[in-house]
């Protein structure tokens, strides 16, 4: 006869551990890395990412990773360093906006009203100069180094001996399946990436479960991905890792489970095992670097326009989404003739695709390396494709009303700026140095725009835009 569970046993993962579970969590259990704490060492300042690098040496005997994790880290390292790199560019830019205001501000006076305005100008004019040379200077050290990569050299020193075996055959399709199932029945983790073709936050959390099953212990498990998937979201705060997800690793395994972000972790490092090791300043940027990036808007609303509009053939699934956005906006702190202009927005733009920049991405790097087109017809084809991207966007921008849809269309375009220079730059020639200067300019200001939730001054992005739009076509004619 099957022993009856008691409430403990069937909700353990809902439910606060004891002080003795806590202590020996941090005493014994295996420590599972994810890959955007391992990608983040590319974005944190020198001191901190020795901080870290050092508590992770302190913690070696106790490290692992899964397979995924690795993967995930060698895809898209490359990619990290670049944008970090490319971050002191749009600074820059976004720093000589705000000094040149200043300086057309100061102009608009009469010389007979303020008689210091040729001083002003000067001491402006300085502060650009200084702080390009600040900028330059830290950049040159920053350069990305995709040889001899010493950040590279200390994350396979410490996870070299502790990564697990890549998961193939039937498991992996058993896998793989479960992993779709999840993203359908929204069931963490992974489901808020559910327009990736795998489920890759599902093959690290069913990695974690197979190798406690081996070692039998307890995890701490870092992660910087804060979304609903992986955490409890409670009157908009996170409030540790999803319940479903630690009580089904205690079904599954008989073991605890914590998940930490990364100041989260170094927060609760100093108080379990060496106390004020990480200091406030460390903490503070590992939280900055978790909050800030490229994604720094609403997330998940946006995660279910996307599912509205590539289940726009199947009604009921259509009908389902669409409820779940008006729940999602109903948090927002809109008014009702916004919250309606959400949903003229969609309408207006429901044909359109946004979500085939992966495949096109891939089309574009195949024109860029192929060797028998000259470089002036594959920077032609290049320009082509965005020439019309940037049409589809100037259209959406024009139509767009509300304030939600217009920081995605800001997104989606910074995108197609990012990809746009990273082709204009390797292909740098006389004829696109005021393109790629009318393109960085327009990437800082829609960054801005997105960094401060600043979408008001749609004006001047259009504008920008059609001149990109006009300097692009032009250059298309000359090489034809």
């Amino acid at each position: 006869m099957k022993n009856k569970q008691n409430m403990i046993e069937m909700f353990k993962g809902y439910i606060d551990y004891s002080n003795n579970e806590y202590k020996d969590i941090w005493q014994n259990a295996m420590i599972v890395v994810d890959s955007n704490i391992l990608l983040n060492f590319y974005r944190y300042s020198e001191d901190t990412r020795n901080k870290i690098f050092e508590i992770l040496e302190k913690l070696k005997t106790r490290l692992w990773i899964p397979y995924q994790v690795g993967k995930e880290f060698f895809d898209n390292k490359n990619k990290v360093m670049v944008n970090s790199y490319n971050e002191y560019d749009n600074l820059m830019s976004s720093l000589v906006k705000k000094l040149q205001e200043a300086k057309d501000e100061t102009n608009k006076r009469k010389n007979n009203q303020l008689k210091c305005k040729k001083d002003i100008n000067e001491i402006l004019d300085k502060s650009i100069e200084e702080i390009g040379k600040l900028l330059n200077d830290e950049k040159v050290n920053k350069k990305p180094k995709f040889s001899n990569d010493d950040i590279e050299k200390k994350i396979i020193k410490l996870f070299n001996n502790a990564i697990g075996e890549k998961i193939s055959g039937s498991e992996y399709e058993k896998m793989k399946n479960e992993g779709l199932r999840r993203f359908k029945e929204l069931i963490p983790p992974g489901y808020k990436d559910n327009a990736k073709e795998e489920n890759g936050d599902y093959y690290i959390f069913y990695s974690i479960i197979k190798k406690t099953k081996e070692v039998n212990k307890d995890v701490i498990f870092i992660t910087d991905d804060v979304k609903e998937d992986w955490f409890n979201e409670i009157n908009g705060e996170k409030h540790g890792g999803r319940y479903e997800l630690l009580n089904e690793f205690y079904k599954e395994t008989g073991r605890l489970l914590i998940m930490y972000t990364s100041d989260g972790f170094a927060e609760a490092y100093n108080k379990n095992l060496d106390k004020d090791f990480a200091d406030e300043n460390t903490i503070k940027e590992l939280k900055s670097v978790r909050t800030v990036d490229s994604y720094n808007y609403d997330r998940d609303f946006f995660d279910e326009v996307n599912n509205f509009r590539m289940n726009g053939d199947n009604v009921s699934d259509k009908e389902t989404l669409k409820r779940r956005i008006i729940f999602k906006v109903r948090q927002m702190n809109l008014t009702s003739i916004e919250r309606m202009k959400v949903y003229n927005d969609l309408s207006c733009m429901e044909n359109d695709n946004y979500f085939d920049l992966e495949m096109e991405s891939e089309s574009l790097k195949n024109i860029a390396a192929n060797s028998t087109l000259s470089t002036d017809d594959r920077l032609f084809i290049i320009n082509r494709h965005f020439v019309k991207r940037y049409d589809d966007r100037l259209r959406n921008l024009k139509i767009c009303k509300s304030k939600l849809l217009r920081c995605w269309l800001y997104k989606t375009l910074q995108i197609d700026l990012d990809e746009h220079l990273n082709y204009l730059l390797y292909y740098d020639n006389n004829q696109t140095v005021r393109l790629i200067d009318s393109a960085r300019k327009l990437f800082s200001q829609v960054s801005i725009s997105i960094e401060k939730s600043a979408f008001y001054n749609i004006s001047s992005v259009i504008e920008n835009l059609e001149a990109i739009i006009a300097d692009l076509k032009m250059l298309i004619s000359v090489t034809v």
